[in-house]
């Protein structure tokens, strides 16, 4: 089956034209798996055509932008729309950016406009007119992004969750809002460098797929797609970092939910 009114952004933020050392491939990979489920006939139906997939090369500022405001214009009251984020996110001197391919460092902070400010993505989606919008963030950073405290050699990458007051913003850009981020605001997002994709991913594609999640007349409800989301990262988390005391569990906010 096909979902006709199901239209996404999917951006994978994998490699950094202005800082190679901020390069985290996993991110593109992360991107491409999502879009090519909600592009699956078998699983989310989403038409092939209204899946749009940015990653490295194509996903500078003046992309995403490109994109976002082009499903302004296309989407109507009755469609849905998926926005689907993996990259670092940090802090300017004005404010918290997610990164774009293009984005530029001085001092260790994201140069002012080298990236998607929260201003101008608050601004893109409120002029989005689905009624169902569906943000999904696995926006990291480590504690401030430079090249040279993320090239560090180490087994396992860090990041932070896209922090709650942008959140709360985004939620009142419209009606029929949902918001699911890697992790809560205080955390961190985790992934081993040799998988395939980070822990929070994984766990979206495979819940996305119905897998270990209640089949509702052929349908996985978002609240039952979290709880699987949840259990499954906050599980593996412990399982595999849980003895340096690492913790990661990601969050769903809702604006308004009816059935």
């Amino acid at each position: 089956m096909t979902f006709e009114k199901g239209h996404a952004l999917v951006i994978g933020v994998g490699s950094y034209q202005h800082a190679t050392g901020m390069n985290v491939p996993i991110t593109a990979e992360d991107a491409m798996e999502v879009a090519a489920i909600l592009g699956n006939r078998r699983y989310c139906g989403y038409p092939e055509e209204q899946v749009t997939l940015l990653h490295d090369e194509s996903a500078t500022c003046h992309g995403i932008e490109a994109a976002l405001d082009e499903m302004a214009t296309i989407l109507t009251e009755d469609d849905t729309f998926l926005l689907f984020y993996s990259g670092h996110g940090d802090y300017g001197e004005d404010g918290y950016y997610l990164t774009t391919h293009d984005t530029q460092l001085n001092g260790g902070k994201i140069v002012t406009g080298s990236g998607i400010h929260e201003k101008t993505l608050l601004e893109k989606i409120q002029t989005i007119k689905a009624k169902r919008v569906f943000l999904l963030f696995n926006a990291c950073h480590s504690g401030e992004i430079s090249p040279e405290s993320l090239g560090r050699e180490t087994n396992l990458s860090v990041g932070q969750s896209l922090p709650d007051r942008t959140a709360t913003a985004l939620l009142g850009t419209g009606e029929g809002r949902v918001i699911i981020t890697a992790c809560r605001e205080n955390q961190r997002s985790y992934f081993l460098k040799k998988s395939a994709l980070t822990f929070f991913t994984q766990a979206l594609a495979d819940g996305l797929q119905g897998r270990e999640t209640e089949s509702r007349k052929g349908y996985v409800s978002i609240f039952d797609l979290y709880e699987y989301v949840f259990t499954a990262v906050s599980s593996e988390v412990q399982q595999k970092l849980g003895s340096l005391g690492y913790v990661q569990e990601p969050e769903l906010t809702v604006q308004k939910g009816i059935g």
